[in-house]
C-alpha cells in the first residue's frame, strides 16, 4: 500500500472511529434502554479501541521504518516522520478518550 495513504489512515482513523463510536452510542440509546443490555455498547467500544490501536501501530511501524539512517541523517524527509509521529500521538489520545467514554457503560444501563 502507498506510504502516504497509510500515513493519512494513521492520522484520520482515531478521530473518525471516535466519532462513529460516540454516534453509535446515541443511535443505540433507545434500544439499550428497552432491552437493558450493556453488551452491545461495550462490544462497539472494544472494537473501536482495537481499530484505534491498529492505527497507532500503523504510525509506529511507519515511524520506525522512516527512522533516520546514522550514515545519512539528512536523507529522511521530515513530513512523513512528523505524520507518523502524529498518527501515534492522535491514536493514543483517541484511545484514551474512547476508553474513558466506555467506563460509564460498565456501571450504567441505557436508561441512566
Amino acid at each position: 500500500m502507498n506510504r502516504d495513504l497509510l500515513l493519512w489512515i494513521g492520522i484520520l482513523t482515531g478521530p473518525i472511529i471516535w466519532f462513529i463510536n460516540m454516534e453509535t452510542g446515541f443511535v443505540l440509546a433507545p434500544w439499550l434502554c428497552a432491552w437493558q443490555s450493556r453488551f452491545v455498547p461495550n462490544l462497539v467500544s472494544v472494537i473501536a479501541l482495537l481499530l484505534v490501536a491498529g492505527s497507532g501501530l500503523i504510525g509506529w511501524h511507519l515511524r520506525t521504518e522512516l527512522r533516520p539512517n546514522s550514515v545519512e541523517p539528512d536523507a529522511v524527509d521530515a513530513r512523513p516522520v512528523a505524520m507518523a509521529t502524529g498518527a501515534m500521538v492522535l491514536s493514543a489520545m483517541f484511545f484514551l478518550v474512547i476508553f474513558v467514554q466506555m467506563l460509564p457503560q460498565f456501571f450504567l444501563d441505557g436508561c441512566q
